[in-house]
């Protein structure tokens, strides 16, 4: 086994150990519900067309967390990473994905609606709502974030 691989084994390990104590942190004491027209959308900075709604916990801190992410028919994530690991399903409409340093539209895929996509923690990748708008679910436990790839020749 590759140090790379023991490494991200004993990562995975000391989640799934810290998991239960995160996830009662923010576990409800009554059924909760959240009705499309509930859901707060705000605008996101991190690029134009893009908007972040939080469904259940908080991503800056420890805890699982729920947030959508709607972009706008045409918006672009550039290349960047998060902390953690990252449950992603395409919720609506079809988003493209690309893994690596520089937007690149050739390598990217499409995901249609009920996609669900596992974004390793600090993986590099780009999301571009090419067809229309698109909504996604992100599931993972914080404290999380999203770090620019400034060494990306796409971001200048």
């Amino acid at each position: 086994m590759t140090p790379r691989r023991l490494a991200q084994l004993a990562a995975a390990v000391l989640a799934a150990l810290a998991a239960p104590s995160a996830l009662a942190q923010n576990a409800p004491a009554a059924p909760v519900e959240m009705k499309p027209a509930d859901v707060q959308w705000k605008d996101d900075a991190r690029a134009p067309g893009l908007k972040m709604a939080v469904m259940s916990g908080d991503p800056k801190q420890v805890g699982l967390y729920v947030v959508r992410v709607k972009l706008a028919k045409d918006a672009k994530l550039q290349p960047h990473t998060h902390p953690d690991v990252r449950y992603t399903t395409i919720l609506a409409g079809e988003v493209m994905v690309g893994f690596g340093e520089t937007f690149d539209a050739a390598k990217m895929k499409a995901y249609p609606a009920g996609t669900l996509i596992i974004f390793p923690a600090n993986s590099p990748h780009y999301v571009w709502s090419k067809t229309g708008e698109t909504i996604i679910q992100d599931v993972g436990i914080g404290p999380t974030g999203s770090t620019p790839v400034t060494a990306s020749a796409s971001q200048r």
